[in-house]
């Protein structure tokens, strides 16, 4: 199975290092990376095509953890999409 995972980041040091290696370490294969400037923010979009027998929906509730990351969308073939926004609270 093949999907489609869409993060909406903030632009930090090694950020997109540490989205790759966690799914990496989770045992998914990243077939494509696309990462280019937010529009109309100091952000970065990213879109990942990732092909696993897994379920991608543990891997977004996984990445949306990470502090860099602002948004997480998993779309793929069979499903809607899913989306989840980074629900950390700044202090």
């Amino acid at each position: 199975m093949s999907f489609q995972l869409h993060l909406r980041m903030k632009k930090a040091e090694r950020a997109i290092e540490r989205v790759l290696g966690l799914v990496g370490r989770r045992g998914y294969e990243i077939e494509k990376i696309l990462a280019q400037p937010s529009e109309g923010s100091s952000g970065i979009d990213v879109t990942l095509t990732i092909q696993s027998d897994r379920s991608g929906e543990v891997l977004v509730r996984q990445i949306a953890k990470l502090y860099e990351v602002e948004q997480v969308e998993l779309t793929d073939r069979e499903s809607d999409s899913l989306s989840l926004p980074n629900q950390r609270k700044m202090k």
